[in-house]
């Protein structure tokens, strides 16, 4: 199709805006800002163009053209909004703009095995190959500064494959656009081809000459159209209606629980949009949200755990005090001491509760069991004869999903089991390094390893929720994990019961509540948004609300005053453990300890596991570790 053809049909398509009532908006694919989810145009910028244009009475005709071809202002007609678009000496006068979305920031990406040094005047290294999108800014700068070994496709997806087979030995991108294609690979491949941020690790960020991503109008637009999306827009940024929420929770059954969440903040005037990144326990989240702290491009809300994992977002960036909504609410009557202590950092309140899980569940097949003749095990040495005999009977034992934070989930039960609460809780929560290093913790990983060689590692699809299936279809007889295993059964239909499942506390722990709490923590913005921020800690504080939550997440409200009868059976068991249990926080899942000692003791044990590592050499590399905290922690 020629240029004048193209003109015309773009042209014709434009209503007069003083008559129409959609606008003409074109987008290209940016994700998290704008991108396609199931068909539909979905992202943080295109929640703000709805929004804007809703303000103002017009509704949005979306459509997605490639970045470049976005960018060239002599390409579209008078009275088109474009988003996301960069503003720069360049443009400043080709464009209305209409506001700000957010900074822009390119990382040099490398894979982390590669451990050669990059020269800081990356510009005169000519064997060192950068890969780029074609007509970027990003591709452009790399040009401007001299480099000359520059590889140009047309996706990052494509750049990631040429990194992974080390056609390129450097990927140019934006940090959140980088995630988002990575997410995008994943669902190209199979499981066992799958790759994670972790994988990956910045060098350096580029200097950008721009000033980040905005809203704009064509030239030529309608003054009055143009001034009433500018006014709608600071408006909505002003009152905060848009709020962006970071979290993990992406399968189909945590998609029912956040729509209380999004329904009841609706009713309150105002939008959620989420800001996702696949990974259980949050471990593709933490590597993604460090890119948006040094663009100090905070979403609204962020998912995280009670504890330190609170502390240690406090000492990077502000949160927002909940002090006062705490008081008006009575958070100290209403949740549970625990909770309502572990929400708190020197005596403010920097988090909101969502539950409370039990982790020390052992999730069982019994018709397994019955076949093979074996009693349910209580004690650990009933458990380990358990698992000889499953295996010598033609049974996989154990299910586990091939990822570090279920294999530590494992772990920390064994060493509750084996060893105790104190010696937990001198490991765990004191860091003793006497403890770490003793003989009972060689003992633990001991037994550890031999239990292990029985686990059927779903590594095709590593997902716990591939391993809770194994345990519905009958492929396995036992599974290690916590509260939200059940839903993987009642969505397939099958029942707490003879026959169907069981749950037990792991052999060895009856006396323990291993607890994980999850909470929503609000970054301080810069725009005024905490009327929305505090809206949301309220929706989620909500009686009703968390009781809704709960049933559809399987795990206990954080909130004391709720009736149990509603609950499951699994709930109500995990309740009555609750009351008349010791709590102890799982460190598996960021309750217990720092996150430099948490992430450097599971890369322990997961190179332990994954190797033929000896017991000596890896109790040194924790005395290591445990020597290196220091601080407040100790």
């Amino acid at each position: 199709m020629n240029w004048i053809v193209f003109l015309l049909l773009i042209t014709l398509s434009v209503s007069v805006p003083a008559e129409a009532e959609t606008m003409k908006v074109i987008t290209s694919d940016e994700p998290p800002y704008s991108y396609q989810r199931e068909g539909i145009q979905d992202g943080y910028a295109t929640a703000l163009v709805q929004t804007t244009l809703k303000e103002a009475g017009w509704k949005a005709d979306i459509e997605e053209y490639p970045f470049p071809r976005m960018q060239c202002p002599s390409v579209w007609p008078r009275n088109i909004m474009i988003y996301p678009l960069l503003r720069h000496s360049g443009n400043e006068d080709d464009f209305l703009w209409i506001g700000k979305i957010t900074d822009r920031q390119v990382t040099l990406f490398r894979r982390r095995e590669d451990t050669r040094v990059f020269p800081e005047d990356y510009g005169s290294t000519e064997s060192m190959r950068i890969g780029a999108i074609r007509d970027t800014p990003a591709a452009e700068q790399l040009r401007k500064d001299g480099y000359k070994s520059l590889e140009l496709v047309g996706t990052d997806i494509q750049n990631i494959r040429k990194l992974m087979l080390r056609r390129i030995d450097f990927l140019a991108c934006d940090e959140l656009i980088f995630a988002h294609a990575i997410e995008e690979f994943n669902h190209e491949v199979s499981a066992s081809e799958s790759i994670q941020m972790q994988d990956f690790e910045q060098v350096m960020t580029l200097p950008v000459n721009d000033d980040g991503y905005y809203i704009a109008m064509t030239q030529g637009s309608d003054p009055e159209t143009v001034k009433s999306f500018q006014e709608s827009f600071r408006k909505m940024i002003t009152q905060g209606t848009i709020v962006e929420v970071a979290h993990w929770w992406t399968n189909t059954v945590e998609e029912a629980m956040l729509a209380l969440y999004r329904d009841a903040l609706r009713e309150r005037g105002y939008i959620w949009n989420d800001y996702t990144v696949t990974g259980g326990a949050g471990t593709g989240m933490e590597l993604v949200f460090a890119s948006r702290e040094e663009a100090f491009n905070y979403p609204h809300a962020m998912q995280s755990y009670a504890g330190p994992s609170i502390r240690d977002a406090s000492l990077r960036f502000n949160l927002l005090s909940l002090n006062r909504m705490a008081e008006q609410e009575q958070w100290s009557k209403v949740l549970y001491p625990f909770v309502n202590n572990a929400i708190q950092v020197d005596g403010k309140y920097l988090a909101v509760p969502v539950n409370i899980q039990r982790v020390n569940w052992l999730w069982l097949n019994p018709r397994i069991f019955n076949a093979v003749g074996i009693e349910i095990p209580e004690t650990p040495e009933a458990f380990r004869n358990a698992v000889i005999a499953l295996n010598a009977a033609g049974y996989n034992a154990l299910v586990m999903g091939d990822e570090d934070w279920q294999i530590s989930t494992f772990f920390e039960n064994l060493l509750l089991a084996l060893e105790g609460e104190s010696f937990y809780t001198s490991c765990f929560i004191r860091m003793d390094t006497d403890s770490l290093c003793s003989e009972r913790m060689a003992r633990t990983l001991r037994e550890f390893r031999f239990l292990m060689q029985y686990v059927d590692r779903k590594s095709d699809d590593p997902s716990w929720t591939e391993a809770a299936g194994a345990i519905a279809e009958g492929h396995a007889a036992m599974y290690v994990m916590g509260d939200w295993v059940k839903n993987t059964f009642h969505k397939r239909g099958i029942s707490y019961g003879e026959n169907g499942y069981l749950c037990i506390a792991f052999p060895g722990t009856g006396e323990v509540f291993l607890n994980n709490t999850d909470v929503f923590i609000f970054p301080e913005h810069r725009e005024r948004s905490r009327e929305s921020q505090e809206a949301l800690a309220s929706v989620i504080m909500n009686p009703e609300v968390q009781e809704q939550f709960n049933r559809l997440k399987g795990s206990i409200p954080a909130r004391m005053d709720m009736n149990p009868d509603s609950f499951d059976n699994v709930t109500k068991a995990s309740m009555e453990a609750l009351a008349t249990s010791t709590v102890l926080p799982s460190f598996t899942y960021r309750q217990a300890s720092p996150e430099e000692f948490r992430k450097g003791f599971l890369r322990i044990l997961s190179d332990y596991i994954r190797s033929e590592e000896s017991v000596e050499k890896t109790i040194e590399k924790i005395r290591t570790l445990s020597e290196s905290i220091t601080g407040e922690y100790r």
